[in-house]
């Protein structure tokens, strides 16, 4: 049995205000999941209808500092979005990074491309590698 990982372009849909949005993503190059992983493993509060207003702001920095990288993280990941347009032209990914009303929708397309960019833990089982130190991972392929 051989591991068979998907790394190219893959079809992602996901709702925005109601309507569905549909794109193509491809997981992170190394240099994008190094900057988005630090986001990805803050601890942040959960959402939660009765949060404070702390709790609320620590979430939206984040989010919004996030949000800001995304001109640089989606170029490469991303393409072919439809669904939505602005003022009847297509969304740029400038848009999308400085819109404060995109942001769910940033969040879950780096979300979505993040989940894809990494082996889950029943795949890293599977790989016979992963498992402990890249020196073990080295020594297993020697």
């Amino acid at each position: 049995m051989s591991l068979d990982l998907i790394i190219g372009w893959q079809k992602f849909e996901t709702k925005f205000q109601g309507e569905k949005i549909t794109m193509e993503v491809r997981p992170f190059r190394r240099k994008s999941m190094m900057v988005v992983l630090p986001y990805l493993s803050k601890r942040t509060p959960d959402i939660k209808d009765n949060m404070t207003d702390e709790e609320a702001g620590k979430l939206a920095d984040v989010g919004f500092e996030l949000q800001g990288l995304a001109a640089d993280l989606l170029p490469d990941s991303v393409r072919n979005i439809s669904g939505i347009t602005i003022n009847a032209n297509p969304i740029t990914f400038d848009d999308l990074a400085e819109e404060p009303i995109f942001l769910p929708l940033v969040l879950a397309i780096i979300s979505k491309i993040a989940s894809i960019s990494t082996l889950d833990q029943a795949s890293v089982k599977n790989s016979g590698g992963l498992s402990g130190s890249t020196v073990g991972q080295a020594e297993t392929e020697a």
